[in-house]
């Protein structure tokens, strides 16, 4: 399979859709080929274990990835991921607040602003 913005695209349709093991076989190639749609998708798959076993290293690993690309919405899981991740992990507050941070910089707008204030 290839690595096109079309793949990117079917693969968001198939995880919209709620069919996570297309969304995974489409968009994980897209991911290993950089792409940081895929690679906050794939991130946020194991984050939440869609279609997939829920593994939070694989879920950082490619979340950061993304993030450190500009994706805010993989920032803000980041940060999400730090504040929740126990049972699988300790939770760590300052990296939670330091990808939330990252999130509103890179443009990620949520509910609440509440994470963000200094």
């Amino acid at each position: 399979m290839g690595t096109t913005d079309e793949d990117v695209k079917r693969g968001l349709s198939y995880l919209d859709k709620e069919d996570y093991e297309n969304a995974f076989k489409t968009l994980l190639p897209c991911a290993k080929n950089g792409n940081i749609e895929a690679q906050s998708s794939i991130g946020m798959m194991y984050q939440l274990g869609l279609g997939i076993e829920r593994e939070v290293g694989k879920a950082i690993e490619w979340l950061q990835a993304a993030a450190d690309k500009g994706n805010g919405n993989a920032a803000h899981n980041l940060g999400t991921l730090y504040l929740t991740c126990e049972p699988d992990m300790p939770s760590d507050m300052k990296k939670s607040e330091y990808w939330y941070k990252k999130a509103k910089e890179l443009g990620f707008i949520a509910g609440t602003d509440d994470w963000y204030e200094s």
